[in-house]
């Protein structure tokens, strides 16, 4: 039997385009969310280095960013018992408070870079750094990123389905001309 008129062929060839969509999406999602995390991991390994070596955190966090408006990255300085110094970043004309957990979690140069939910649909891609008596958080909104691999799904998803439409159609074809000879 011809190897384009049986059915382990097409159905072998809808699962390998499902796993390489798959790899696709799974390499695309998370090469986006890692770099969501690029300047706000800078800013706070700068700004830890800045507070370390004497400048105050009020000197470091100037400005004004709503975290839930702006795709700016933002400084937060915390105390050693997760009290907040200072930051740029508010939520609500607040500067928020992070668990204790989340700071206590960088030591040294080890930075902690972990997704924050500070209110209900605002989602923040932060890293904490330490800094002598100090933690630094830096962060910003995942809004952008998240917008980014939604459209990317969606596209994804529905070039998938254009594919395992063209293979379906391939089969029947195929197949008709199998019981025509």
């Amino acid at each position: 039997m011809h190897l384009l008129k049986t059915r382990k062929f097409w159905l072998g060839l809808a699962g390998l385009v499902t796993v390489f969509a798959g790899v696709i999406y799974i390499t695309m999602q998370q090469s986006w969310r890692m770099a969501a995390d690029l300047p706000q991991q800078s800013m706070a390994a700068d700004a830890a280095r800045d507070v370390s070596q004497g400048r105050s955190p009020q000197e470091i966090t100037v400005g004004y960013i709503d975290m839930s408006q702006s795709a700016a990255p933002f400084l937060i300085i915390y105390d050693q018992f997760g009290q907040v110094v200072a930051g740029n970043g508010y939520l609500d004309n607040e500067v928020p408070q992070v668990p204790i957990g989340v700071l206590s979690s960088s030591k040294g140069s080890k930075n902690n870079n972990i997704t924050w939910q500070p209110k209900d649909g605002v989602r923040i891609a932060s890293s904490t750094a330490k800094a002598g008596d100090y933690y630094v958080l830096g962060g910003r909104s995942l809004a952008e990123t998240e917008n980014k691999i939604s459209t990317f799904t969606k596209w994804l998803v529905g070039l998938w389905v254009l594919e395992l439409v063209v293979i379906i159609v391939g089969y029947k074809l195929f197949a008709a001309k199998k019981h025509k000879n």
